[in-house]
């Protein structure tokens, strides 16, 4: 049976630099209109939590690549973000002074994140 008949999805986990250059210019341009669009304060708060959580799924992702098959990977990683964007999204909404380097914070959820990872998704193991 050919690879077509099998499956109409194929991907390359190692060939992933058409969406890094997307992703590159759709930061440029979206600095951009934040910029020229939106106060400081609203591009500090909502635009500083765009860019850290997409940076920090990013790393989930890239690090993750060999379970990017995997239904129950996505299930996890899908469940962890609508959890961070609800927290997140209460806690800015709360706070009245946030600053864009307080978002570093993100970064305690890493290790959460790879537990959680390696706790639900089964490792394949090499071959």
């Amino acid at each position: 049976m050919s690879l077509k008949a099998k499956s109409r999805w194929t991907f390359d986990p190692n060939a992933l630099t058409a969406p890094y250059v997307l992703i590159v210019v759709g930061a440029i341009v979206s600095l951009f209109v934040f910029g020229v669009f939106v106060d400081h304060d609203t591009f500090t708060r909502w635009g500083g939590l765009a860019y850290t959580t997409a940076f920090l799924y990013g790393f989930l992702i890239y690090d993750s690549r060999h379970l990017l098959k995997s239904r129950r990977f996505w299930a996890m990683a899908s469940s962890l973000f609508v959890l961070h964007v609800i927290a997140f999204v209460l806690l800015l909404a709360h706070v009245h002074e946030w600053r864009f380097p307080w978002f570093t914070v993100m970064l305690l959820e890493v290790p959460i994140f790879n537990a959680v990872r390696n706790r639900t998704c089964s490792v394949p193991t090499p071959e």
